[in-house]
């Protein structure tokens, strides 16, 4: 069974990842997604990135929505 995750939970997850000092597949390992999943991820939020600065948009606004930040590989401890 596949898990859907929408872009402003990537949004978080992209940001914990930088700041993680984990690699990619480390990461992924936590927060039990693939690599290619990740990269995809990275790259689709970051070409909505450079269009929000091209027209001068509020960048990491998540487009205005509010939303609960999910569990994340910092906030989540395995058994």
């Amino acid at each position: 069974m596949s898990t859907q995750y929408r872009a402003d939970e990537w949004a978080v997850w992209l940001e914990e990842h930088r700041q993680s000092g984990l690699s990619v597949k480390e990461f992924c390992e936590l927060i039990e997604v693939s690599v290619a999943t990740f990269y995809n991820w990275q790259r689709k939020l970051g070409k909505q990135a450079q269009v929000e600065i091209q027209h001068g948009e509020n960048v990491g606004s998540l487009n205005g929505t509010s939303f609960t930040p999910p569990l994340c590989p910092t906030t989540v401890s395995r058994i």
